[in-house]
């Protein structure tokens, strides 16, 4: 990650955070680290932060945790998961939930066609 990249990275935190009138130690408490974290992110001083502080952020902040993504230099792929991998990544969802969901997108999926786009409807 460039210097530029984190200085980028740690302004849009600061606009967010500013415009969502948190302190530092609120938006750690709200993403689950410390307040020095989040300084060391605004400031640029914290190297590439790992995807997942970067998901807690994004989420204290109400934004989409891929725009952090990007700012941070991760690469976003271009195919999107399938449906079962993104539910157990998006929520917090117990395993017999995900399999249930699952297996009706695949009803879904069966009756009104639509392979995916990328996937050419496999299942995970």
């Amino acid at each position: 990650m460039s210097p530029a990249d984190l200085h980028e990275l740690g302004e849009y935190v600061r606009r967010k955070r500013k415009s969502k009138r948190l302190t530092m130690r609120a938006l750690g408490d709200i993403a689950g680290f410390s307040h020095t974290s989040v300084h060391k992110i605004e400031h640029g001083d914290y190297g590439q932060p790992a995807p997942e502080k970067l998901r807690r952020l994004a989420s204290g902040l109400g934004v989409p945790a891929e725009d952090l993504y990007a700012l941070a230099g991760y690469v976003i792929p271009d195919r999107l998961p399938a449906f079962a991998p993104y539910l157990r990544a998006r929520y917090d969802l117990p395993e017999e939930a995900v399999s249930q969901l699952d297996q009706y997108f695949q009803l879904l999926l069966e009756k009104y066609g639509g392979g995916g786009k990328g996937h050419g409807g496999r299942r995970e």
